[in-house]
């Protein structure tokens, strides 16, 4: 009984990956063609706005210390994806893609790590647990980020906060998110 379970929950991971396999195929193929501009991959996915956010406004100074030229954001996130330009001028693209082809990019990755592929979570892939640090010893959710993923250290606040004067409230709502 037990094992039909497992074999059950490892042909859905498989199918899921493939699904992932296909989206990783398109990215190699539009965004990774030339080795001296290949972009860091930056996946966001999760709704957690708070996360998204730190993702975001970390990116910029990631991307220098780890010295990248540019990032493809990859989410199904819709603030995600409407204000990442804002952040940074370093994003070769946005792919907005479903949430499914988000999944299936993680089981992916859980079946076979690939390089300069960074994940703005604290819950994914499967086996991360940084959110259950959140308010221990004064943890926050963007020293998570920025420490925890980023490698930001030493660590100090980013206090630059993107400017905006439209008047979208999914945006508006996403930069006060905190």
């Amino acid at each position: 009984m037990m094992l039909d379970v497992i074999s059950e929950k490892s042909k859905e991971k498989l199918e899921l990956a493939k699904i992932g396999k296909k989206l990783y195929r398109r990215i190699c193929n539009e965004y990774m063609s030339d080795p001296d501009d290949c972009p860091t991959i930056v996946v966001f996915p999760d709704g957690d706005d708070e996360c998204n956010f730190y993702g975001l406004l970390y990116l910029d100074e990631a991307l220098v210390r780890s010295l990248q030229k540019s990032a493809l954001i990859v989410t199904s996130s819709e603030a995600v994806a409407k204000t990442a330009e804002m952040f940074t001028g370093k994003i070769k693209e946005i792919m907005k893609v479903s949430q499914e082809e988000i999944d299936g990019l993680i089981s992916l990755y859980c079946l076979s790590p690939f390089e300069k592929i960074l994940f703005i979570s604290l819950s994914k892939p499967e086996g991360r647990t940084a959110y259950r640090l959140v308010g221990a010893r004064g943890l926050t959710k963007e020293m998570l980020v920025a420490i925890g993923i980023y490698f930001l250290i030493p660590f100090q606040y980013n206090t630059e906060r993107p400017a905006y004067e439209g008047d979208d409230m999914s945006i508006i709502k996403f930069l006060g998110c905190l």
